[in-house]
């Protein structure tokens, strides 16, 4: 039964306990990394997050399992609004330093590095200590250039190429800050460090409408994302928590899944460094413009902005007088 006042979650890029005397016989499914995390999840008090779920490795890499059989409409998982990390979770004088221009990716990028500098004195360092490392991350503002320039003919090279601009720009407006604080920071916050921690942020962040930011939720970004799921996270504003409902019956020791949204495969890819060979929401993305030496495009630019159409800039911001639009292609047939 779906209640009044669920607000639902979409993932903004991909982008997360349990009662450990449940799951003793499943232990040796839990990869000894991931001890630690389970055992501050529990000291939290988080324990209804880890009653039906457990940390193991599969052909996708690390992911949540069953440790019971769930059926569907049961409830999987449940988190306190404490464990959601929003972005104005800075120290107050990093916060007052910062401009607005500053977006909450970045926010949530430098509450990791803080708290990755500070080590074992971070309350959240057993949460820190497992987020994916630079070489685990495949999205494609990490590809190499000769890599890129296979994608040159599709929106995802544009896509790319604008978000890596996005990035330098951020870091533009806070290394200033960051070198101020170099007993929050460490003496080195590089372009790339600070682009693995946006990354991370931006593929395992949600939209809360509720909290009015994103935010980030330890063990819950462990889920992994199947086009044909419907289960999502759903936050309760007035209860003060976070939840997952099963959208179907799992057998003990399969993997649990949810979806980060109807996405096409250049959004997966750009967001979460994956694709898949089957995605029901694929689409083709294909460039309409006005061009520069046509004698109507002032009209024309007029025409589509009256009707709420807006055209993608180039990199440097300059009018490119075009856009991509979408025709899908998954889920026929």
């Amino acid at each position: 039964m779906i209640k009044d006042s669920m607000l639902l979650l979409r993932h903004t890029g991909n982008a997360g306990g349990f009662r450990i005397r449940a799951c003793v016989g499943q232990r040796n499914a839990v990869h000894t990394a991931f001890s630690p995390l389970l055992a501050w999840l529990e000291s939290r008090g988080e324990t209804e997050a880890l009653t039906s779920l457990t940390i193991g490795n599969t052909n996708q890499g690390r992911a949540l399992l069953s440790i019971r059989h769930i059926k569907r409409g049961e409830q999987v998982l449940r988190v306190s609004r404490e464990l959601m990390i929003t972005p104005n979770r800075l120290p107050s004088c990093v916060e007052e330093s910062l401009s607005e221009d500053v977006n909450e990716w970045s926010r949530l990028a430098l509450f990791q590095l803080l708290h990755k500098h500070a080590g074992k004195a971070s309350p959240w360092e057993p949460y820190i200590r497992c987020l994916p490392p630079l070489r685990g991350l495949q999205n494609t503002v990490f590809w190499r250039d000769e890599e890129l320039e296979l994608l040159r003919q599709s929106n995802v090279y544009d896509q790319t190429e604008h978000r890596k601009t996005l990035i330098s720009n951020q870091f533009d407006l806070v290394q200033a800050v960051v070198n101020k604080y170099p007993e929050l920071f460490g003496e080195t916050v590089t372009l790339e460090s600070f682009k693995h921690a946006y990354c991370v942020a931006s593929s395992r962040s949600w939209g809360v409408e509720a909290l009015g930011s994103i935010t980030m939720v330890p063990f819950v970004d462990m889920f992994n994302h199947d086009s044909s799921a419907r289960a999502l996270l759903a936050y309760y504003e007035e209860e003060g928590y976070a939840e997952v409902v099963a959208d179907k019956d799992y057998n003990q020791g399969s993997q649990v899944v949810i979806t980060y949204g109807t996405l096409p495969n250049s959004s997966l890819a750009l967001d979460f460094g994956f694709t898949l060979p089957d995605n029901p929401h694929d689409e083709v993305q294909i460039w309409m413009e006005a061009p520069s030496g046509d004698p109507l495009r002032a009209e024309k630019l007029k025409l589509l902005r009256d009707h709420g159409i807006a055209t993608d800039p180039f990199c440097d911001g300059t009018e490119s007088g075009g856009a991509w639009f979408g025709l899908r292609t998954g889920g026929y047939g």
